[in-house]
């Protein structure tokens, strides 16, 4: 193997994992301390100093500085017992070392500790996560205009959002019933039907106008403002909300479920809580062979929610899973949801990309016509994008920035101000009200870090959100995953003892396989040998991060999540109901990079692998 020319420039934006670039940091860490000093003895030269130079050299804060010196060693040292996320021998989880310009902005914004939640505590951090929402929303290809798009503290914060907003805005058709109800005035003045179902399954898309049309009768009709506050979910709660509705309609609001596929991540269970919802409002549906959600039987669940009348909040579909880096198919669930609507039936789509969204990047405009097969089939999930409701991406995964530096865009944004929380309902549907000066009326964060979209701004700025950017440093990981794929069915082909094997091929950076002894061929077994590995190669108690050679994770998949059983476990005795597996996360430029005679970091794992396996087999025989 040779080093590719995309690793040469990668060695441009990293640390390095033997500090190469450590004389620019130290230059970079010493420009910003100084520059810091400059701008706080600028600001009013003429004022004396606060603290006197003969009390910074008094015996208390001799102590207090050497204290505070102890104690940094301490940390220092500790931190050093943390995994080596930094080195391509890591490739356990979803974490890397961040990209220099986010690190180096990050920590330039922190002297300053800007809040980005309103104006008055920041300014150039704002503008800068204003940017950054601008330029994830064209990476969606989402209309910038429209969209709300803002930094969070996380994806799990971001897909909570996505659970209050629709909560909130599902039910604005029946605040409007009841609101024009009570000024005497009939419902059916703007069309709207009398049957509560209906009103809740109106598509967020004919919201502006009908908000328009009920302004406008109610204060020419009865000489009244539209008040939506004084009858919304959010003024009464859950039991006053359902009682008004049982009051004015006559029947019980409908029961309320949410779907998303079984392998969601865990924040849609406690989202389901926070809302008040409870877990039992979650519609799991099952996975097919790749890990994905499977069509067939989302269809069935979304027949039954039909039958029993049941709101459907919102959908959820995966865009690159946290654990085998899959991508569920949007395209066809868009489909799916254009044959609801038809009946009736509407429910908005978040897409959690949490993980997978920066793949994006690889379909830009500048994008190359030839891509690996994996990558082209993605293309499809890429394009459906724009016709989600709202998504959740993550800048702290693979946007390599630091933690923490989550997303969230709305692409209904003008409706954010039917929730902010400052007042009574305001909404223009001409102009929409798109300020974000005050990002905390509309988000569930009461303070959100500065230097966070500091990081990601400076990021983006200097590696671009396209092909010849990010998406160069992803292909680069997507190329290692399949690298080692491929090794492993060249060991396959050698082993007599064992096969390690994968549920399919890569479709991202992430490879988790199992392995199955020749001999007793059953799930618990596979499960023993695999789990020894995962032992001997996992994060444990170490004496230093010397002890370790190389370093992955480990998941296990419930076997109940899958509509068929996965055509790899077909020959295995099912005498448990999950698999273990070892999971490996390429997020390291130089995994494949040449370092002994001919090998890459991958070729010498395979190998330390394959003679563990040999050796602990023989050992139990």
């Amino acid at each position: 193997m040779t080093t590719s020319s995309n690793e040469k420039i990668s060695s441009l934006r990293f640390i390095g994992p033997r500090s190469e670039n450590r004389p620019f940091i130290a230059e970079a860490l010493s420009l910003i301390l100084n520059d810091h000093v400059y701008w706080r003895r600028n600001f009013h030269p003429k004022d004396p100093p606060v603290l006197r130079y003969s009390d910074l050299k008094n015996d208390v804060n001799t102590k207090f500085q050497e204290s505070l010196t102890n104690e940094l060693f301490k940390l220092m040292a500790e931190l050093k017992f943390d995994p080596p996320f930094f080195s391509p021998r890591y490739m356990a989880h979803m974490i890397s070392e961040p990209l220099l310009p986010g690190l180096i902005a990050y920590i330039a914004t922190l002297f300053y500790n800007p809040n980005n939640v309103a104006s008055e505590a920041s300014t150039a951090t704002r503008e800068y996560e204003i940017e950054v929402g601008k330029q994830l929303s064209k990476m969606f290809n989402l209309n910038t205009k429209q969209t709300f798009a803002h930094l969070t503290g996380g994806g799990t914060l971001a897909n909570y959002q996505s659970l209050y907003y629709n909560t909130h805005l599902r039910f604005i058709p029946v605040y409007i019933f009841i609101a024009i109800r009570a000024t005497g005035l009939s419902p059916e003045g703007i069309n709207l039907p009398k049957d509560l179902r209906k009103l809740c399954n109106i598509p967020y898309e004919r919201y502006e106008d009908l908000l328009e049309k009920a302004k406008r009768y109610t204060e020419e009709q009865a000489n009244t403002p539209l008040n939506l506050d004084k009858y919304s979910l959010a003024n009464l709660g859950w039991r006053g909300f359902e009682r008004k509705v049982y009051e004015v309609f006559g029947s019980p609001l409908p029961d309320i479920k949410i779907i998303v596929p079984a392998s969601a991540h865990y924040s849609w269970s406690r989202g389901a809580k926070l809302i008040g919802l409870g877990t039992n409002s979650l519609i799991k549906v099952k996975l097919n062979n790749g890990y994905q959600l499977d069509i067939g039987d989302l269809k069935s669940k979304i027949a039954a929610l039909r039958k029993q009348n049941a709101i459907i909040l919102q959908t959820v579909a995966i865009y690159g899973t946290t654990e085998l880096g899959s991508f569920d198919p949007i395209d066809e669930l868009l489909r799916e949801r254009e044959i609801a609507n038809d009946n009736g039936m509407y429910f908005p789509i978040h897409i959690d990309a949490a993980y997978g969204g920066y793949f994006s990047s690889l379909f830009q405009s500048d994008s190359p016509k030839r891509m690996p097969n994996a990558l082209t089939s993605l293309k499809n999930q890429h394009q459906a994008l724009k016709h989600c409701e709202s998504i959740t991406v993550d800048p702290h995964k693979l946007g390599y920035a630091p933690y923490g530096a989550g997303a969230f865009l709305f692409k209904h944004g003008e409706l954010k101000e039917l929730i902010a929380e400052n007042a009574e309902y305001c909404f223009n549907p001409k102009g929409g009200n798109m300020s974000t000066s005050q990002l905390g009326k509309y988000i569930l964060e009461g303070s959100k870090p500065g230097a966070a979209a500091a990081a990601v701004y400076f990021n983006h700025k200097l590696v671009p959100l396209n092909y010849n950017g990010y998406g160069k440093m992803l292909e680069c990981l997507c190329d290692a995953s399949n690298y080692f794929w491929k090794k492993l069915q060249t060991v396959n082909n050698k082993s007599k003892f064992f096969t390690i094997r994968t549920l399919e091929s890569p479709q991202s950076n992430i490879v988790c396989f199992f392995i199955v002894p020749e001999k007793n061929k059953s799930i618990s077994n596979t499960n023993a040998l695999t789990k020894e590995v995962a032992k001997r190669f996992g994060i444990k108690d170490v004496n230093g991060i010397q002890d370790y050679d190389y370093i992955v994770s480990n998941t296990t998949l419930n076997l109940d999540h899958f509509k068929k059983v996965p055509s790899a476990l077909k020959d295995l005795k099912r005498d448990e109901a999950e698999i273990a597996m070892v999971r490996m996360v390429f997020m390291n430029q130089w995994h494949m990079q040449n370092i002994e005679n001919g090998n890459s970091h991958i070729d010498l794992f395979t190998d330390k692998l394959c003679q563990f396996i040999v050796d602990y087999i023989k050992h139990l025989n």
